[in-house]
This record gives C-alpha cells, sequence and structure tokens, in this order.
C-alpha cells in the first residue's frame, strides 16, 4: 500500500530561481528523473513517472521510493541507500526492479549523484534512472539458452538457434570469450557501440578495449568477484576503435562445463554516455549560472572556503570585488528582459577576459557579480583591479540596435581584516558596495568597520520604513505659497513627514532615497497623494476657498504602469475637482523617456490637472523638448533664489528663467525665500508665488488651517 507523507509540498531543489534553464531537458527525457531526499523521499519526479509508476509526478512527490520497489529488492536497495549516506563519494550506480502500480516491473539502471553543501552534507540525491529490461532479458536468454544446452541434442540445436538470434540481434553490445579470456564471438551491437569489426576483435583479449582510466587495482576486484560469485556487474569506462572514450555498464559472467571448470566469459553491457552527459549537466546546473555559465553563489563559497585554507598556508591574501551594474534595472523596465539578459551576458564576458584562471567571477544573482582574487601579495592589487572593471566598462555596450553605457559600484573586502568566513566577506564587500553607491556610484570603496554599523542602521530603518508605509504611519505637513502681489495663501505643497512615537522626526532626505531605491515610494507616494487630497477638499469646504495642493511624482512613480489609474481612483474618491491639484515633476523625469512623457502628460492635462517642472534649472533638460510638454508652472529651485540679491550670477540666472517662463507662457513659483529681500526681489521680477520659510515652514494640517484663516482676516 502506498503510504502519503506530510512532505509531499516540498518543492523539488531542481527549479530554484538558478536551475529553471534546465527544466525543458529534463521534463522531456524518455529518463526517469527524481530527486530523494535523505529520508527516502521524492522531492522532484519527472513525467515519465507515469510510465514507470503509474502516477502522475505530482502524486510521487513526498512518497517513498521504497514503495515502488519490486518487495525482493527493497532490503538490498536500503542497505545501499544508507551506505550512500556515510560515503565519501559522490556518485553511486546500482540496478533495482521498480513496481508499477498495475503489477508489473521494469529493471532500472540507476546513476545517482549526491547533491553536498559547502560542509560536504548531503542535501539530497539526483536520480537517473533507464529502463534496461531489455537488458536482463537478453540476459536471461542467455541464461536460459545455457541451460538448455544441458537437456538433449535436439533441444540443444533449438535452444542454441534461439540464443544465436538473441546474440546477434540484442541491442546490448554482447563479447564470448574462452577461459583465458581471449574474444570468440561477437554481436553487431558491438560493433555498433566500439567501432571494432569482427575481424579485428576475434582472438584478442578484451583490453584493447582499456581506456587506462582505472587502477589495475579496479581490474583484480572485478576478477575476484567472477571468480567467487561467478559474475561482476559495474560501470567501466572503456575505449572505442577512434580513440573516443565512454562509459559502459556490464555484466560479466562465467559459463562452466558439467564438472564446474569455466569454459567461456559472456559479457553484455550498454553505452550510458548519454545517462552521464546528463548528470553532467544537471551537476554544472547546480553550481552556475544558468544565463552566463559563471559560478553562482553556492560554488563561490565553496571556492573561497577553499582560498582561505589555502591562504592560512601561504600567508597571502584575498580580496572579494562586490560589483552591482549602476541603474541595470531601467535597462529590463524599458527595453525588457531580453536584452537586459544579453546585457549581462556581455558584461560577464568582459569582467571574466580579464580575470586569472587561478581566480574566480561568479554571478550571485541579477546584476551582482562577485570576484574573488586569490594570493594576493599586495592588497593595492585589489584596488587596480577595481579601476580596471571601471576602465572596462566605459566602453559602450552594444545589443541589437541599442548601445548601452554601465557604470559600475565596486565594494572591497579583504581576508583576513574584514572577515574570516566566506559569509562575512561577502557581506562586508556588499556593504562597501552599497558606500560606492551612496557616494555617487561608478566608483569602488574599500570595507570599513564603520560600513557595518551603517549597514545595520539601513537594515533597521528599511523594516521601520515598510511597517511605516503598511501602516500608513507618515504625516503630510504643507507648505503655503503666497501670491506675490496680494499676500494671500493661494495654495500649498505636500511634503512628507516620518514622525517617530518618541516626537522625533526623520528628514525626508534620509529616508526619501531608501524609498525609491526599495520601491516603497510608490505605495508611500499614493499615500501622500490621497491624504493631501483629502485634505485639499476639506480646507476649501472649511474655509470657501480654491486652494491647490501641489504633490511631488518621482521618477519611479512617474514609470509605473498604473500611474494614471491610481490618480483617476484618488480623485474619484476624495472627490477633489482636479484644478485644485498640481502634481509637479522634476526635469530629469521630463526628460527620462521623451514620448511616453508627453503621453503621460497630455492625459493628466486632459483631466484638468495642473503640471509643474521641480527645480528648474538643475537639470539638463532640452527646451526643444519641454516647448512640447503640456506643463503650466515653473519652480525656481532654492539653489538659484538663495544667493539673492547679491549674488551676480544667481541674478543672471533667474532673469534668464523668468524671461523664458514668460516665453513659453508658464506662471512662475519661487522656492526657498526665507528673507525679506528675497521675497521684494522676486516680486520685482514679476515672480507671481512664492514658498519658504519667510512665511511658513511646512506645518502640520491644523496649524496650516490656521494660516489660511489668518490669510484671510489680514494682508500678510
Amino acid at each position: 500500500m502506498i503510504m502519503k507523507s506530510n512532505n509531499s509540498k516540498k518543492i523539488s531543489p531542481l527549479f530554484s530561481e538558478e536551475g529553471f534553464a534546465f527544466k525543458d531537458f529534463i521534463e522531456n527525457t524518455d529518463d526517469l528523473f527524481t530527486q530523494v531526499d535523505t529520508d527516502g523521499r521524492f522531492l522532484y519526479v519527472n513525467p515519465s513517472a507515469q510510465k514507470y509508476f503509474g502516477l502522475p509526478p505530482e502524486k510521487c512527490v513526498g512518497l517513498s521510493i521504497f514503495d515502488f520497489i519490486h518487495p525482493e529488492d527493497k532490503e538490498t536497495t536500503a542497505q545501499d541507500f544508507n551506505k550512500w549516506q556515510k560515503d565519501p563519494s559522490t556518485n553511486f550506480s546500482y540496478i533495482n526492479r521498480q513496481m508499477h502500480l498495475n503489477g508489473s516491473f521494469y529493471y532500472m539502471l540507476w546513476t545517482i549523484t549526491a547533491v553536498k553543501d559547502s560542509e560536504q552534507k548531503i542535501l539530497w540525491f539526483n536520480c537517473i534512472g533507464r529502463d534496461i529490461t531489455s537488458h536482463k532479458e537478453t540476459e536471461e536468454e542467455l541464461r536460459k539458452a545455457k541451460d538448455q544446452l544441458k537437456i538433449t541434442v535436439d533441444q540443444q540445436t533449438e535452444q542454441l538457434k534461439l540464443a544465436t538470434a538473441v546474440f546477434k540481434h540484442s541491442s546490448e553490445g554482447v563479447t564470448i570469450t574462452d577461459s583465458n579470456n581471449n574474444i570468440r564471438y561477437i554481436n553487431d551491437a558491438f560493433t555498433h557501440i566500439t567501432g571494432y569489426s569482427e575481424e579485428e576483435v576475434i582472438g584478442q583479449n578484451p583490453s584493447i578495449l582499456k581506456s587506462n582510466r582505472h587502477k589495475p587495482s579496479f581490474y583484480k576486484g572485478v576478477w575476484k568477484s567472477i571468480k567467487t560469485n561467478g559474475m561482476w556487474e559495474g560501470e567501466i569506462w572503456n575505449r572505442r576503435k577512434n580513440g573516443e572514450v565512454f562509459p559502459e555498464w556490464i555484466s560479466i559472467k562465467a559459463i562452466t562445463d558439467v564438472k564446474g571448470e569455466v569454459v567461456n566469459y559472456i559479457a553484455v553491457f550498454r553505452d550510458i554516455s548519454e545517462a552521464k552527459a546528463s548528470q553532467r549537466k544537471i551537476q554544472h546546473q547546480a553550481y552556475h549560472d544558468a544565463l552566463t555559465g559563471l559560478p553562482n553563489r553556492t560554488l563561490l563559497i565553496d571556492r573561497i572556503r577553499k582560498a582561505i585554507a589555502s591562504s592560512n598556508d601561504r600567508k597571502s591574501c584575498i580580496a572579494l570585488l562586490f560589483i552591482d551594474l549602476d541603474n541595470f534595472k531601467n535597462i529590463n523596465d524599458s527595453l525588457g528582459y531580453v536584452i537586459g539578459d544579453s546585457v549581462l551576458q556581455q558584461a560577464a564576458a568582459r569582467i571574466r577576459e580579464f580575470i586569472d584562471e587561478k581566480d574566480t567571477v561568479s554571478r550571485i544573482g541579477g546584476d551582482e557579480f562577485v570576484i574573488m582574487l586569490k594570493d594576493l601579495q599586495d592588497k593595492h592589487d585589489a584596488a587596480v583591479m577595481a579601476d580596471t572593471i571601471i576602465n572596462l566598462f566605459a566602453q559602450a555596450l552594444t545589443v541589437e540596435s541599442h548601445q548601452f553605457t554601465i557604470t559600475p559600484s565596486i565594494g572591497i573586502a579583504l581576508y583576513p581584516e574584514d572577515g574570516k568566513t566566506p559569509y562575512s566577506l561577502v557581506r562586508n564587500a556588499d556593504t562597501a558596495m552599497n558606500k560606492a553607491k551612496q557616494e555617487g556610484r561608478n566608483r569602488y570603496h574599500l570595507f570599513t568597520p564603520g560600513l557595518t554599523e551603517s549597514a545595520l542602521r539601513r537594515i533597521s530603518m528599511e523594516n521601520q520604513l515598510r511597517q511605516t508605509a503598511s501602516d500608513n504611519g507618515f504625516t503630510v505637513y504643507y507648505q503655503p505659497k503666497v501670491n506675490l502681489h496680494d499676500n494671500t495663501i493661494v495654495g500649498m505643497e505636500a511634503l512628507i513627514r516620518w514622525i517617530q512615537p518618541d516626537g522625533t522626526i526623520i528628514s525626508p532626505a534620509e529616508f526619501i532615497p531608501l524609498a525609491e531605491e526599495t520601491g516603497l515610494i510608490v505605495p508611500i507616494g499614493e499615500q501622500v497623494l490621497e491624504a493631501a487630497c483629502l485634505d485639499t477638499v476639506e480646507l476649501n469646504q472649511r474655509f470657501g476657498t480654491n486652494l491647490k495642493v501641489s504633490v511631488n511624482l518621482s521618477l519611479r512613480q512617474f514609470k509605473q504602469e498604473q500611474l494614471m489609474k491610481n490618480i483617476m481612483d484618488i480623485i474619484a474618491m476624495t472627490a477633489i475637482c482636479p484644478s485644485c491639484l498640481e502634481l509637479e515633476i522634476t526635469e530629469s523625469t521630463v526628460m527620462d523617456d521623451i514620448e511616453q512623457t508627453k503621453t503621460i502628460l497630455e492625459k493628466m492635462d486632459k483631466l484638468g490637472i495642473t503640471l509643474s517642472i521641480d527645480d528648474f534649472g538643475t537639470g539638463y533638460s532640452s527646451l526643444s523638448h519641454l516647448k512640447n510638454m503640456p506643463m503650466h508652472t515653473l519652480k525656481i529651485d532654492q539653489s538659484f533664489v538663495a544667493g539673492l540679491p547679491h549674488n551676480k550670477s544667481d541674478q543672471k540666472l533667474v532673469k534668464a528663467i523668468m524671461s523664458l517662463a514668460r516665453s513659453f507662457d508658464l506662471s512662475t513659483v519661487a522656492e526657498g525665500i526665507e528673507t525679506p529681500e528675497q521675497y521684494n526681489y522676486m516680486r520685482e521680477l514679476g515672480c507671481e508665488v512664492m514658498q519658504g520659510y519667510y512665511y511658513s515652514p511646512p506645518v502640520p494640517l491644523e496649524e496650516f488651517a490656521a494660516l489660511i484663516e489668518a490669510s484671510l482676516k489680514a494682508d500678510f
């Protein structure tokens, strides 16, 4: 009876993120492929299970291998299974009988690979089973033929004919030698497999096939088994006539006369090259990245461990260079994963070209690569290599009709001072890489102990940020926008604040970049937009005003597919008049993808939403493109206002921006007004609206309501 296991929902290790590339091969082979855990239960079974077990693959997962083994073979299989788990080697082969649910059985030749972790602990077994029932039937027919030879002459003659037919037409190679082990007969399959004709081998010793892969002790063991047990069965590597070495599964039996004297040896063998090739592919897939062919994280960790042991003996240094391709996600998002994968392949090839064979280049995920340099005598060599990698990427990569100039951020960790284990070295190199990104990208940074504390703070902040976003726990402050001609409040800018339980406020400059990097800016931005719209509706109803609220849209928000739907849903849910909503977009966002940006902005404009270019003058926009965008307002960045009215350069810049705004029929808003002189200067230039600490810093909703009330009662 087949027993159901609670492990039936285990996921096969074969189909991890790095293993999917081999899925088609496994699921379309006629051989039975399984993965078995150390308790003897199936983790994965390919579709051939239906043929050999009578069950679909998903029904087999979690069942014991012994549910499908012939009752007479269960004990020996259990003994072998226990022996494999203690054996230091990795590859095993054996034969047993597999039971079908309908009661029939198959002889299966199993090639088994133990998959181990870096500590040499077995994780699971990869098992390839090939149906050799016909092989066994051949042996059985030969055995029956031999037995029948002892009966009568007539019967012997008939059986000899039968044996001859089986011998000649078998798909298995067959060799019959005399008592001195000289070849007397071969069949057609022997010639097909080895390349030797009958004329070339008759009278020769089978050692003409010898591959020299086995030691003399191996052959002594084979002959000892034949003499003791009358037979030997196992795997041998032989050599074809053309010199190619190949593996075969062979069964050798001694044939004796009535006196018990050996008169012949019969060897039946089959070429198992395909099964071995499948095994090698699976082994390679387990330790290499499918896209680039580079070692994966598992193999990298193992090589670092070995390099550490070698380094301790040689008193040398090891360096890890953790490489992340800057802004690579933009390629996938804009051009798709096919182009992105080609870029990664070219990047991998470019790095690998400059690395010595003794060192390791690995891809550990996404756009992240790690180089291990071992046996360094001068630690400065790691920095030299980092510079080399940066210079390598200064040359553009070409994929189809696209050219990409990709920059790398590199973190360096050294053994032994930056970590004593493979995992600590990788982690610290990763930390140093993040520091390189923070410093502007396209550079390298050496790990220092202080970076660990910074990384821990960053992880803690990210966790808190996720929780706060999940709880909708951010607060929106409002900074007034004041009409410079009549000093009335005409609107406000919504600015997010992250207030801690103890009342302290985390600066947006600290958490907004982290929100951008993690993608949390999208849900956070939606929360701010919704709160700002609700508050604006409430304020306009309370004071009978027509205030307009400005909300910033980041590049990541602007690129999300559901942007327009989310905006329309919020407008409908909050009942805000679209004319009371202004969306601020930076120059860099406008210029990121001109055609797509124009399409989105036109949709917003049709809804009646006011559109503003934020921080104008700090980017590198093209006026020929800007003039075609449906923009309404131009915000003068506070960095230009700060030097007014005394800084001549700032005066020229601000006047030029004002002139440009008039040419494009755009209204203007001056940011960062902090002094009466700045206020008066911008008013005299004809700027319509200002915001800044001169009037009010960003304040909570109720304080902002008080400012509106005061503005309505008296002039500023």
